[in-house]
């Protein structure tokens, strides 16, 4: 991480009583209003995006001008926030150095209620890093089935076989050592270092970036190297030395605990989840917001314009801007930091073929494909597809439509590709599974539009039941699964969408009336595993397609 201007101004804007007031009162904020989860040694239940609910509620209650009923009203303590059912087992995860290095990798790009239940599987499959150093990468993708970004559960594996050969199984105690280990970079080494062993190491998130920008009114997106290099020099003058806590007499207060250093970067990471929020930030309730600079520009009534110029010392207050400035908008905490600018989606079309059969004894089985081993989802089990891009000037919605009815060359390129006449595309299977005899049943289903790692994909799905009996297995590269058993192979939500699609056209009685017999009796605990990954089962139960299993 490089020095320079950023760290300059960052000493700047962050002077010693300036820090000491943030540590305070951030660290007695965090002791009363963390959220219990299970990687912090929590028992059930546990509380995800709750305290963020009970945020929104406050807002509508207060500060959308609804009436209030009563007085007392004004005065009542908040709603606790909803907890999760408690899980199983009710006996906490002892906090641990690679219970934290999980769930910090879990944690990127995922919300924590989602993770919540991932990471309790995960501990209770491979509880120690000796035990997922010994799995099959197999195993530990299927585990990691529907976190995404299945890059992460490889590198964790990686990582973890390192640990054993290099370190005897245990995690080194230093951020240095720590980013040694592979998928270990920048934040998860400060992050592991900070919380597991009480190291001042400082993190920076998405959540960190946003509160410091806040905090110093700082110009730039998010995503702007300056405001990271920036946010990282305010992070390592922010975070306490080690066996240091709030530092009560520099801050003027008293009866504040000390803290850690990993107690602290959870405390701004919390706060900017939970509080300091990209939408409707809830300043009221922010326990730094006494020395927020964009608070107090905003309560200054500052034009939006100053969000994108330099305040100059953050230390001064801002005298009142003048009133009635030609109704400029103003500005509000939420300006910073500026949005990032969006890439435009590119527009793709894929077709993807969904074969069934029948095993000897009835059990349907469904045909898939390998992925190749780089690109998005690499290595990952996937229905045979074709991924083509969509014409120019002809969006999702239209493609879709002209693929419904056969017009024009998007229903053709599509067709063609769903069994195995498309272009290959760049990092997705192409072709067809090539059965050995012709289909009994073949059905189209309607397209829809996925959206995927950037792209608007309108998705047409071919489902078909091969004639003569199949046998489970293959080679490394396609294969037949059973249905019952999806849930163990670590399909895409991609993949779950379009399997759930291609059942969804039998058991609504458009044919395959082979299938839906066999799908109902053997594989309802696999299909309904699918249905409900890709967000159709409630509409299928609704819809009278899927009783209950």
């Amino acid at each position: 991480m490089k020095a320079g201007a950023e760290a300059t101004a960052a000493a700047r804007d962050f002077r010693p009583e300036r820090v000491a007031a943030i540590r305070s009162e951030l660290l007695t904020w965090y002791k009363a209003n963390r959220r219990r989860l299970p990687w912090r040694g929590d028992a059930p239940p546990f509380t995800g995006s709750g305290a963020r609910k009970a945020v929104v509620g406050r807002r509508k209650s207060f500060g959308e001008g609804k009436a209030q009923k009563t007085l007392d009203s004004l005065f009542a303590a908040p709603r606790p926030a909803p907890a999760a059912a408690p899980a199983t087992p009710e006996e906490p995860f002892p906090k641990s150095a690679y219970g934290t290095w999980v769930s910090e990798i879990m944690l990127q790009q995922t919300r924590v209620e989602a993770v919540i239940p991932h990471f309790l599987n995960w501990m209770r499959r491979f509880p120690t890093v000796t035990a997922l150093a010994e799995a099959d990468e197999a195993d530990v993708v299927a585990q990691w089935a529907g976190l995404g970004y299945y890059r992460r559960a490889r590198l964790l594996l990686k990582g973890a076989k390192h640990v054993r050969d290099s370190y005897g199984g245990q995690l080194p105690a230093s951020a240095e050592e720590l980013r040694k280990v592979p998928g270990i970079g920048e934040y998860t080494a400060g992050a592991v270092a900070s919380i597991a062993f009480g190291l001042p190491e400082a993190v920076v998130d998405g959540n960190v970036i946003r509160v410091v920008a806040r905090l110093a009114a700082r110009p730039g997106a998010a995503s702007d190297p300056g405001l990271k290099r920036y946010s990282w020099a305010v992070a390592r003058a922010l975070v306490p030395p080690r066996g240091v806590g709030s530092p009560s007499e520099a801050a003027g207060a008293s009866g504040v605990e000390a803290g850690s250093p990993g107690d602290f970067n959870q405390a701004m990471m919390e706060l900017g989840a939970t509080v300091c929020t990209s939408k409707s930030p809830d300043c009221g309730h922010c326990p730094v917001r006494g020395v927020c600079r964009a608070r107090s520009l905003e309560a200054a009534g500052a034009p939006l314009s100053a969000a994108t110029e330099d305040v100059g010392d953050i230390e001064d207050t801002p005298a009142p801007f003048p009133a009635g400035r030609g109704g400029a908008p103003l500005l509000t905490a939420g300006a910073f930091p500026a949005p990032a600018v969006k890439k435009a989606s590119r527009e793709e079309d894929v077709a993807a073929l969904a074969s069934f059969g029948l095993s000897g004894v009835g059990a349907p089985l469904v045909r898939l494909r390998r992925r190749p081993e780089s690109g998005l989802l690499a290595g990952q089990w996937d229905l045979p597809m074709t991924v083509v891009p969509a014409p120019r000037g002809v969006g999702p919605v239209r493609a879709a439509k002209r693929e419904a009815t056969g017009d024009g060359d998007v229903a053709g390129g599509a067709k063609r590709a769903a069994v195995g006449q498309g272009p290959e595309p760049d990092g997705a299977a192409a072709g067809s599974p090539s059965p050995s005899s012709p289909p009994a049943e073949a059905w189209e289903c309607e397209p829809y539009v996925y959206v995927f790692s950037g792209a608007k994909q309108t998705v047409t799905v071919r489902g078909e039941l091969v004639a003569g009996p199949a046998e489970v297995g293959g080679d490394d590269q396609e294969a037949w699964h059973p249905v019952s058993g999806l849930p163990d192979v670590g399909l895409s939500s991609f993949a779950c969408k379009a399997i759930a699609t291609a059942v969804q056209g039998p058991l609504e009685g458009r044919g395959a009336t082979t299938l839906r017999s066999a799908l109902r009796a053997v594989g309802a605990p696999g299909v309904a595993s699918v249905l409900r990954r890709s967000k159709l089962l409630t509409v299928a139960r609704k819809a009278g397609w899927w009783a209950k299993a």
